[in-house]
């Protein structure tokens, strides 16, 4: 088998034995990143970060399984925690040969909390199973927290039985005849991987180029885009520190290969050897790269979002600067800011959490995704409506595509959504989400999308309380009826046979 045969053969198997875990990665013992299957844009560079941290600190064997959620020891947020266990081939040996992570995602706390302490109870590096065994007095004690996400216990349990599992299959993979996990075939492969990366970054334009935005919370964030035939730079010195947003370094590397990877619509294998090719300057003193006791709801969500929609904005400024400025086919417009997190607290034990994410921006050669987002892999952004009716005292009178949401243009953004429920029971609605009242802007002519709002028609009336600011709580009444309309991506080019200029898009 040749070596890119082989190199293909590695990445599906790795994709397939990890595809039960919402967000994975497989990393070797000295820290190379084999693979890694994000959920999210946070998770790309964050998660094998944690998983190297865990093993640095509690030198995994076999079977043994560490967690953490800490935002600062290759964590996201609070409500998100990492199980990592260490995978020896051969169990009568000491050394280990691969570590596999887990990262699963839980209810966050609403409204967002100054200080990290405020949004959970955090958790540094620690063992939680020896040899497979589970320490469920220490769970048991994490769980127990009063700021500890709801079904925590179960969850980590049943994360821990998928990477058993995972576990198994690799070890049987590995005891075949000429199995092909092999040292020298992770090598080959991450140089295959290498130069895949190269060819993608092919069709990025060459040059440099300064872009600026301003975020949500009034502060200035700036970018200097330079790409080169061997690397792409990307540094955000002169960016203000922002009181609002909190992000780590390796969230914010995150974004921007997110960011590359969604705009350029193809994909490659994220590991050691991809990351390589980027290089990401994010300055200390700016929200950038924050540090305890920053919390990092906002940043990690919000905040990715504008990294993102920054670094597409100076791909686009690059591109427009060549004289044949559509030849590569990737100029977008914009998305909106991040998932809008809802939640529809009843009491202290029932509430109702749900993630909506926004159109994407068009492209030079396509429109927008519907109910997309910027990136992420999340298939569904809402379960079985009949089940969620059945668990909690709200029934769903639509959940639809937002009509006209996406920005027009010879390419439209992508729609939002409409989600609309009537309330059985009093409780507190309570958001966050960046694109409320905040358009997605368009290129070349495109239109912006509609922003987000909330909408309430409250009991026996008919006017509709609207909201648009990015994060809030209102009470609610039973027989009330609540509309989420997520925001629609911004167009490409302008509409044809429109003469007009003008913002076409709703206020």
């Amino acid at each position: 088998m040749s070596s890119s045969n082989q190199s293909e053969s590695l990445s599906r198997l790795f994709g397939g034995a990890l595809r039960n875990l919402d967000s994975a990665a497989l990393v070797q013992p000295d820290g190379t990143i084999l693979f890694v299957q994000p959920k999210t844009a946070a998770d790309v560079a964050t998660l094998p970060q944690a998983t190297i941290l865990c093993h640095r600190y509690l030198t995994l064997q076999n079977r043994d399984v560490a967690v953490t959620n800490d935002p600062y020891s290759g964590g996201t947020l609070a409500s998100d925690f990492t199980l990592v266990m260490g995978l020896g081939f051969h169990p009568k040996e000491r050394n280990i040969d691969l570590l596999i992570a887990a990262r699963i995602s839980l209810n966050p706390r609403l409204p967002a909390a100054e200080k990290l302490d405020g949004e959970g109870v955090r958790v540094p590096p620690m063992p939680l199973a020896q040899a497979g065994v589970l320490n469920r007095e220490l769970l048991t004690a994490i769980a127990a927290h009063p700021l500890a996400p709801q079904d925590l216990f179960a969850r980590v349990e049943a994360a821990i039985e998928q990477l058993s599992q995972t576990a198994d299959l690799l070890t049987r993979i590995s005891r075949e005849p000429g199995s092909i996990l092999r040292a020298l075939n992770f090598q080959n492969y991450l140089k295959d991987s290498g130069r895949a990366f190269e060819t993608l970054m092919a069709k990025l334009p060459l040059g440099s180029v300064n872009v600026s935005t301003t975020l949500s919370s009034g502060e200035m964030l700036k970018l200097h885009l330079k790409i080169s035939e061997e690397r792409l730079l990307f540094d955000f010195a002169g960016s203000d520190n922002s009181t609002a947003f909190a992000l780590t370094e390796l969230a914010t590397f995150g974004a921007c290969w997110a960011a590359i990877i969604s705009t350029l619509g193809e994909s490659v294998p994220i590991n050691s050897a991809t990351f390589e090719h980027l290089q990401v300057s994010a300055p200390s003193r700016t929200f950038l790269s924050a540090s305890a006791p920053r919390a990092t709801l906002r940043g990690m969500t919000e905040g990715i979002a504008s990294v993102g929609r920054v670094v597409q904005d100076a791909l686009c400024t690059l591109q427009s600067k060549l004289q044949s400025k559509q030849q590569s086919g990737f100029r977008t417009g914009s998305s909106p800011s991040g998932v809008g997190i809802f939640q529809l607290v009843f009491s202290d034990t029932l509430m109702f959490s749900l993630q909506v994410p926004g159109g994407s921006g068009a492209a030079v050669n396509a429109s927008g995704s519907d109910v997309a987002g910027t990136w992420s892999r999340q298939e569904r952004f809402l379960p079985d409506p009949e089940a969620i009716e059945r668990a909690f005292p709200i029934h769903w009178l639509e959940i639809a595509k937002r009509p006209d949401s996406g920005g027009a243009g010879r390419n439209s953004g992508g729609h939002g959504a409409i989600l609309a429920l009537e309330l059985r029971q009093d409780c507190e609605l309570r958001w966050l989400d960046g694109s409320l009242g905040r358009k997605s802007s368009g290129v070349d002519g495109g239109r912006p999308g509609i922003p987000g709002a909330i909408e309430i028609i409250r009991a026996g009336k008919t006017d509709r309380d609207e909201h648009r600011e990015p994060e809030g709580k209102t009470a609610l009444r039973a027989g009330d009826r609540v509309y989420i309309l997520s925001g629609g991506g911004g167009g490409f080019g302008a509409p044809v046979n429109d003469k007009d200029d003008g913002d076409h898009a709703p206020p």
